[in-house]
């Protein structure tokens, strides 16, 4: 099979052509978006079931049950997502050449979906920790205040990747299909309400045991663990569609994944410590509360 030959962009910065779809039957669960119709196996482009066309090359290419959440369900769709982001990252990236086509709004929906599905989680978890130590005179002001900043932040640090592949110079079609799949790079964030099991087993633990027992140390452990994994998975997921669209070294990309890093870092110290620190300061001064 002969190699493909990269094209060469400006800024130094190279990108393989897309191959075209293989004219093949449809080898895997996809679904007519009119019926519902599995189209698996099929070689022609009408639905048999209800008659409906559709873009058999292109529906044969998309590895996104997102894209048929009206023919299988929105949970379900969601989760199958989630699942091939995390568990098949391969398939995931294969997204920036082989896929179908997807829609913008698509894309955003699932990364806002996502970001609800953490922010809500999250929130639990910072009132259940910060609540006890609050006064009753505080506590609707810091929780307002933790409420809105924990909602930038998720909204920030999601549109890190975005923004990124945005000011890449590459062909319109390719900066489309990564600014989307960007969208879907932070799929470990929906697994954020495990970090209530945590939470509950932590306390649990507290009272069993106390703060200074094993158990507590091993409940915080496992806790602690998860965190990192699920930091890992979003940051994985994001090297992995810049390494998928552009020719890098090892170094390169390493340089890349550090400084995502840092800015993950940045923008969560900012959102979640600085600018809280100084609401604190100037409602002290002002006494506010």
């Amino acid at each position: 099979m002969p190699e493909r030959s990269p094209t060469q962009l400006p800024g130094g910065v190279t990108f393989w052509p897309r191959p075209q779809a293989r004219d093949a039957p449809i080898q895997r669960d996809v679904y007519c978006d009119k019926c519902g119709y599995n189209l698996r196996g099929l070689k022609e482009s009408t639905c048999p079931e209800c008659g409906a066309e559709f873009k058999r090359n292109a529906v044969a290419g998309s590895q996104l049950p997102w894209k048929q959440r009206e023919a299988v369900g929105f949970l379900d769709a969601y989760w199958r997502t989630v699942k091939l982001v995390l568990l098949h990252p391969h398939r995931f990236g294969s997204e920036v050449w082989d896929g179908g086509r997807i829609r913008m709004r698509d894309a955003k929906a699932f990364r806002w979906i996502t970001i609800c599905h953490a922010y809500f989680a999250l929130l639990a978890v910072w009132l259940g920790l910060a609540g006890p130590q609050l006064p009753a005179s505080e506590m609707s002001s810091f929780s307002g205040a933790a409420a809105v900043l924990l909602f930038i932040w998720l909204h920030k640090s999601t549109n890190l990747l975005v923004t990124f592949f945005r000011k890449q110079t590459m062909s319109a079609e390719v900066q489309r299909r990564l600014v989307a799949l960007g969208h879907f790079a932070c799929a470990s964030l929906a697994l954020s309400p495990i970090h209530l099991a945590c939470l509950g087993l932590c306390g649990a633990a507290y009272k069993i045991e106390g703060p200074d027992s094993m158990l507590f140390y091993a409940a915080a452990a496992v806790w602690a663990a998860f965190t990192i994994t699920q930091l890992i998975l979003w940051w994985a997921n994001s090297l992995l569609l810049v390494r998928e669209s552009m020719k890098v070294n090892e170094g390169e990309l390493a340089m890349i994944g550090l400084g995502f890093a840092l800015l993950w870092c940045v923008h969560a110290a900012f959102w979640l410590g600085l600018v809280p620190y100084i609401l604190y300061v100037v409602g002290r001064a002002l006494n506010l509360f």
